[in-house]
């Protein structure tokens, strides 16, 4: 390359003329060239690419599985503790159900206690023969057939001469307006006993009541306290029976609380 050019330059003087001088710049290399030079970083960028997507994968693998482990064993401890409100609410429900069951049979037998302890009143009606022109006397005698006192007594005797198929008057007005007697105490096995005079027997009441056309009914109340400070009473009613000369029960107004 040299050579030549020193001849163009010769020939050139010889001539007279100038050689023409053309600069030439350096080329850079080939594209091809930086290519395939940083070809190998290129695959090593991802390699590595690929590397922290492989590990992104098994690191949100391992998330996953802990995470759905947890919610597994949360489940199953969600489940175990509805089991266990479950099976407290159901020993709650037999322990309440025992509970009234044992305060019902407490109570059965505090009122059977009561009944078998408590002072009861009863009472019993005797009369004097009715004869014409002579007075009518009624005996009413009240025993405590309980095995307890019984206090702060009130008797109510009341008396009705009415119709024969006019059923006694049961209610509370018709002898609490008869107040008879108070008595404070009467033990077991006592009694009592209330004697009333009647007008004299007339001739017309005596006739009335033989042939049956009108009833002689007796009705009353006992009221008083057992040493349990339950207030109780006894309510009664007899009629007078011509047949017998003295009172039968009626068939309704006799009970006792």
């Amino acid at each position: 390359m040299d050579s030549d050019k020193q001849k163009q330059i010769a020939e050139t003087e010889k001539q007279g003329t100038s050689p023409n001088l053309v600069a030439k710049p350096n080329a850079p290399p080939p594209v091809a060239y930086n290519t395939a030079s940083k070809q190998p970083e290129k695959k090593h960028l991802e390699r590595y690419r690929f590397l922290v997507e492989i590990l992104t994968l098994i690191v949100v693998g391992f998330y996953t599985y802990f995470a759905w482990q947890q919610s597994i064993e949360m489940r199953k401890a969600t489940e175990a503790t509805k089991k266990s409100a479950d099976a407290a609410i159901i020993a709650s429900d037999i322990a309440k159900k025992t509970l009234d069951q044992n305060k019902t049979v407490l109570d059965t037998t505090i009122k059977q206690f009561e009944l078998e302890q408590r002072a009861w009143m009863s009472p019993t009606f005797a009369a004097t023969p009715l004869e014409e022109g002579k007075p009518f006397k009624i005996i009413t005698t009240i025993t405590n057939s309980g095995k307890t006192f019984a206090k702060n007594i009130k008797v109510y005797v009341a008396s009705a001469y009415i119709g024969p198929d006019v059923p006694p008057d049961c209610s509370d007005t018709f002898f609490k307006k008869h107040f008879v007697q108070t008595s404070m105490v009467i033990f077991p096995n006592q009694a009592i006993s209330i004697t009333e005079d009647r007008p004299v027997v007339i001739k017309e009441v005596l006739d009335s009541l033989q042939s049956k056309r009108k009833k002689f009914y007796l009705r009353g109340l006992i009221t008083y306290n057992d040493i349990f400070q339950q207030i109780r009473f006894s309510q009664f009613c007899s009629y007078f029976a011509p047949e017998l000369n003295n009172f039968a029960p009626c068939k309704t107004c006799n009970d006792a609380k």
